[in-house]
């Protein structure tokens, strides 16, 4: 499930990509308008999604909760750990490879491709990142989530670097590292989602996972702006610089080692927090069951 919900952001940047190179050549408003009509599409969740049966059970047991409980004693550790993990996915996303639409315009300027490079490059990425948000969740399942967290880092930062550095013009081999880049990248998309949550109890997850993701948000968005000085540094050098934010991944090989082990498994089935069995108000059936937890 977690790489699934990895898997289903990159079917709509792939979506996306396409619409937009079929639009290019007319008004941008038919680009951005679109936004407008996939919002509407996801209001029947609202109406017809459930809520996790652990979510109900610790709502019907009036359990509380703070921002601050992120930052007790005893989830300080997960909160930093996440937070820092994050963070290593999404600037090595957005400060690394995302730099790639960006570089194909100053290589194809004021060639045959200049118009159509970039979103083909868009697009072609766009295959990889669709199969890697889905492949980083269940590499999560099957190999355990340290062994898992470092093969991404490691396959990120060679396969990011390499497609910066092995490739000086358009052409069909910059199209393939691409897919693989994309691959690497956005398995952390599939692996997070699995990761975060087991880290605390249900009745502070949602804020947990929300917090250490979008506090990496945050520091990538001043790394970004890092990103860009460094473009300066190396003279307008986009893929030098990419290929120096990249490294950021190799910083990820030593944060998964400060993460909590979780064993692959939700906070109260590790603990055995009293959150199973009936409660008033909820159906007596209503068992809460692992794979209820998101």
């Amino acid at each position: 499930l977690a790489g699934a919900i990895g898997a289903a952001a990159n079917v709509g940047f792939f979506v996306a990509a396409t619409y937009s190179r079929l639009m290019v050549g007319y008004s941008w408003r038919w680009v951005i308008g679109i936004g407008f009509f996939i919002g509407l599409s996801s209001l029947p969740i609202i109406l017809f999604v459930p809520e996790p049966t652990k979510w109900r059970l610790s709502r019907a047991k009036k359990e509380r909760s703070s921002l601050g409980d992120l930052f007790s004693r005893e989830y300080r550790r997960s909160t930093i750990v996440g937070s820092l993990l994050s963070t290593v996915a999404l600037l090595g996303t957005w400060g690394s490879f995302l730099w790639l639409a960006t570089y194909v315009d100053q290589i194809t300027e004021g060639s045959a491709h200049q118009d159509s490079a970039r979103t083909i490059v868009a697009q072609w990425a766009a295959y990889g990142q669709m199969v890697g948000g889905f492949l980083g969740g269940l590499a999560a399942g099957r190999l355990g989530n340290r062994r898992s967290w470092l093969l991404l880092c490691l396959g990120a930062w060679a396969t990011v670097t390499g497609l910066f550095f092995f490739n000086t013009h358009y052409s069909g081999m910059l199209l393939l590292m691409g897919v693989l880049a994309g691959l690497f990248v956005t398995g952390f998309f599939g692996w997070l989602p699995k990761f975060l949550p087991e880290l605390y109890p249900t009745r502070i997850r949602s804020s947990g996972q929300g917090f250490s993701f979008n506090i990496g948000r945050v520091l990538t968005g001043v790394g970004v702006f890092g990103a860009g000085y460094l473009v300066e540094v190396f003279r307008g050098e986009y893929r030098t610089a990419a290929m120096a934010v990249a490294t950021v991944y190799l910083l990820g090989l030593l944060v998964i080692w400060f993460a909590p082990d979780t064993g692959g498994k939700m906070h109260e089935d590790r603990v055995g927090a009293p959150l199973t069995g009936p409660v008033p108000g909820l159906e007596a059936t209503a068992v809460a069951r692992p794979e209820d937890d998101t």
